[in-house]
């Protein structure tokens, strides 16, 4: 019996389109990001926040951000937001 650690769920071709895909979000994520920072007439960019100053930002982004319809987002989306953040870092 083979080792259950290893299997062969992707071709090459499938954990590409993955991983574009995974790419095309993180950087759609940073564009939204960025409109967000231009409503506070803010411009820096994410690498240049020190540590206490992304969560300040991460924080306020979290709470003010809202689907097109106005809604909340879930928290789902919240986190798939920072770990689009935590990509891009």
């Amino acid at each position: 019996m083979g080792d259950r650690r290893l299997t062969n769920v992707y071709s090459v071709e499938e954990y590409t389109l993955k991983q574009e895909k995974t790419d095309q979000k993180t950087e759609r994520d940073l564009r939204f990001r960025n409109l967000f920072l231009k409503t506070y007439d803010e411009d820096m960019i994410i690498e240049d926040f020190s540590a206490v100053e992304l969560k300040a930002e991460f924080s306020q982004f979290i709470i003010s951000v809202r689907t097109n319809d106005g809604t909340e987002y879930k928290p789902t989306s919240h986190r798939s937001f920072i770990a689009s953040f935590e990509r891009h870092l």
